[in-house]
């Protein structure tokens, strides 16, 4: 059974192919986990920069992982460092889920693929 993810992303429009990149890659950990959860997935344009946060609330405890690029880190031309820090937040979770819960996760190695 396959659990669709998707991003949230608020205050702004991720550059094109973000937003799709982002939530194949929220479902493809979603997939590997095999129990009930819940999940929030954000992007925010605050003003000052864009925080990415990602967070899973399972029967076993709530994991985060979250991260924030100032304006002055922000390439607008580029969509690379979007997609790179998604990719960072998707691969950090990931990691938590392997290291706490390790028999309620099925994730192959190479399940994220990299940003560009």
């Amino acid at each position: 059974m396959s659990k669709a993810g998707r991003f949230l992303f608020a205050n702004f429009t991720p550059r094109f192919g973000v937003e799709a990149y982002a939530n194949e890659s929220l479902s493809q950990l979603l997939s590997a986990i095999s129990l009930p959860c819940t999940y929030r997935a954000v992007v925010l344009f605050t003003g000052k920069g864009f925080s990415f946060s990602l967070v899973i609330n399972s029967p076993f405890g709530l994991f985060s992982s979250e991260a924030f690029v100032p304006n002055s880190k922000c390439n607008g031309r580029s969509r690379g460092w979007q997609m790179e820090q998604i990719f960072e937040l998707v691969l950090d979770m990931k990691n938590q889920l392997t290291a706490w819960l390790p028999d309620q996760i099925n994730i192959q190695e190479g399940i994220l693929k990299d940003s560009e």
